[in-house]
């Protein structure tokens, strides 16, 4: 990762527990084998919550705020588009539902693991299985509960986080709306390249290493 990787990686995103978590067990890692090198760790990672995910913007002139609260985003797309905003925040709802009831069995552990480390990660899905998306794609779940092209599209932008399209992705990435728009989104400003430097710098203490300005082949 050279200059240019760090100052045109995202600096916006979600979840920023995970890094905290990482952040605290690579100390706790490094302070049980040696005191000089948790001297060489980097600070803890910074960043600052957003009031807003995004600025959206459609060619008929329309544009919309993404606010980070849901009921406020709710109440946006009403005014803005003319759906109920009970609409809204029910489909939110239903992603923060889907999200808790099936966080630890498809973002919290690898899928081969799936029947690894009993949990009860299970149990929270089965409550909720009735009601979760399980056939078809983003777009006709999408399309099937909004009605709304705008809104249909705005959500089918989740579909990216796979690197998917929305008519090809699985409609179980309606859960991916929830970290938006539920739990919120981070920006890391002007910590951005500290902040990559520092996850660099986490990997070395972990006994790691990263290789810099070197040729990468897809295979």
């Amino acid at each position: 990762m050279g200059r240019t990787g760090l100052t045109w990686a995202p600096s916006l995103f979600t979840w920023p527990e995970l890094v905290l978590e990482l952040d605290a067990l690579t100390r706790e890692s490094v302070a049980r084998k040696s005191f000089e090198n948790t001297q060489a760790l980097p600070p803890p990672f910074a960043y600052q919550k957003l009031d807003r995910s995004t600025h959206y913007f459609w060619e008929d002139g329309t544009r919309l705020t993404a606010w980070s609260d849901s009921n406020r985003f709710a109440q946006e797309c009403s005014d803005t588009l003319g759906i109920e905003a009970a609409t809204v925040a029910n489909h939110l709802s239903h992603s923060s539902r889907s999200f808790h009831a099936t966080r630890r069995i498809f973002l919290e552990q690898s899928l081969h693991e799936w029947n690894q480390k009993p949990n009860g990660k299970w149990k929270a899905a089965a409550r909720f299985a009735h009601r979760l998306p399980w056939i078809g794609s983003l777009h006709a779940w999408n399309s099937k509960r909004l009605r709304e092209p705008h809104l249909v599209q705005l959500f089918d932008r989740y579909a990216t986080y796979n690197g998917s399209d929305p008519h090809r992705a699985p409609s179980m990435m309606h859960v991916i709306p929830h970290l938006e728009h539920g739990h919120g989104t981070f920006f890391s400003g002007k910590w951005h390249d500290r902040n990559y430097a520092a996850l660099a710098r986490t990997r070395i203490c972990l006994g790691g290493s990263v290789c810099l300005r070197s040729h990468c082949d897809a295979h």
